[in-house]
């Protein structure tokens, strides 16, 4: 039996994927922002908060589909609020998407620009100098790697 004033389990759960949906949104947006202003050195700072946000998330949808009978149970305006957010949330996650998309595309470019002219560096130095000797090189190459992770 529930009073006036109680919320049902089924609303406070709502009201709490509500929350996180927000909150996960608003962080995936900063995320998208970061990697179109070619930024991505500030997105490690966000790593913790979105894996707890989305943890969040998981276990708050895990929470209400175990509760039986809560779509009956959840208040009209909370059921519309949180398909809104639902809603939101699935095209930041989309955007966010097709922007790291991008910026690993981008990287990989500039890898094989880069691998490219290391092998241009290298092929340029084969064989011999009028003189019958190993050209001067100039400098050392050396081998590279990138972190490809965002």
């Amino acid at each position: 039996m529930t009073f006036p004033h109680e919320e049902s389990k089924a609303d406070h759960s709502a009201r709490v994927l509500i929350t996180v949906a927000e909150r996960l949104t608003g962080l995936l947006r900063r995320e998208t922002s970061m990697l179109r202003s070619r930024r991505p050195q500030e997105i490690a700072a966000l790593g913790a908060e979105k894996e707890r946000l989305s943890r969040a998330w998981q276990a708050g949808l895990d929470g209400l589909r175990q509760q039986s009978g809560a779509a009956t149970e959840m208040s009209a305006e909370l059921r519309v609020a949180l398909h809104q957010e639902v809603a939101e949330l699935q095209h930041a996650a989309a955007e966010n998407d097709r922007a790291l998309r991008a910026a690993m595309k981008a990287t990989e470019r500039l890898l094989k620009v880069f691998a490219s002219a290391v092998a241009e560096n290298r092929a340029g130095a084969v064989g011999y100098a009028q003189n019958r000797r190993a050209p001067n090189r100039i400098g050392s190459t050396a081998g590279i790697a990138l972190d490809k992770r965002l």
